[in-house]
């Protein structure tokens, strides 16, 4: 089955979005305190790799 066809500016509406899940997930930590939160580096990890995702497929469209 194929994917419904997107409009371009809703694939960067998407990464906007992501970005301010990033910016809201990392709020109120410090540097020293993150990175020594194994679960929540993974967890912002795994946003910054949807994030190269979306970004990945609009260059696609």
């Amino acid at each position: 089955m194929k994917a419904e066809k997107r409009d371009p500016i809703d694939f960067l509406v998407d990464i906007l979005e992501s970005i301010e899940n990033i910016e809201n997930f990392i709020e109120g930590f410090d540097f020293e305190d993150f990175s020594k939160d194994e679960k929540q580096y993974m967890q912002w990890y795994e946003l910054l790799r949807s994030l190269g995702k979306q970004q990945k497929i609009c260059r696609i469209h």
